[in-house]
């Protein structure tokens, strides 16, 4: 789900698939602020959420291998994760693989995701992700991505549901920056510090 489907279009190439709205305005997490954030609001749902994941076996300390390139077309440097060395070896570009330690998702976390099981992942994205399902009146997550579709990056979002969402078909391709607009009626969870939030789900 994105508020900008013209640059998604782009990016995976879904020209010609149905676009729906919602019927409603969504809450979301927002998890560029609970990831990145040194308020002490967010180190605490980052360990919390962390501790969750661990508790339930979907994530886990795992030792893996990182390759690395700098892609001269888009002039950045991208990484992957690789179960590995070998799958690493296949995958080298520039440097070799460096050999790193992580927590990275587990299959119970795949069954939940749909994720191939040769695939890697750090944990916490996703520690946090299932953290922020169990909240009541979240509606999903949102990562408030540059948008540059040339880059292949544009602002999304997961719900959680789509099932009380309202969706209704849109014949027409909003454009990105007005609809971009509208995000700023979502409620992020960091003004959200009600106190039975903080109780029921930050205590240790």
């Amino acid at each position: 789900m994105s508020a900008c489907p013209e640059a998604w279009s782009q990016i995976v190439k879904l020209g010609g698939n149905p676009l729906y709205k919602t019927g409603r305005p969504v809450t979301l997490l927002d998890m560029r602020e609970v990831m990145y954030s040194d308020s002490p609001h967010a180190q605490k749902i980052r360990a919390f959420a962390l501790k969750n994941a661990m508790n339930k076996g979907f994530v886990e300390e795992r030792t893996v291998y990182k390759v690395s390139w700098e892609d001269d077309e888009y002039g950045a440097i991208f990484s992957i994760l690789c179960a590995t060395e070998a799958g690493a070896e296949d995958e080298v570009r520039d440097d070799p693989p460096e050999k790193i330690e992580i927590i990275a998702h587990t299959p119970k976390l795949n069954l939940i995701h749909g994720w191939r099981e040769d695939e890697v992942r750090e944990g916490l994205e996703f520690a946090i992700v299932e953290w922020a399902r169990g909240l009541p009146g979240i509606d999903g997550v949102y990562w408030n991505e540059m948008l540059d579709p040339d880059c292949l990056s544009a602002p999304r979002a997961g719900m959680f549901s789509v099932q009380d969402l309202g969706l209704t078909l849109d014949p027409e391709m909003p454009d990105d920056s007005d609809a971009l607009l509208q995000v700023k009626e979502i409620q992020w969870l960091k003004n959200l510090r009600h106190q039975e939030i903080v109780s029921d789900y930050l205590s240790f």
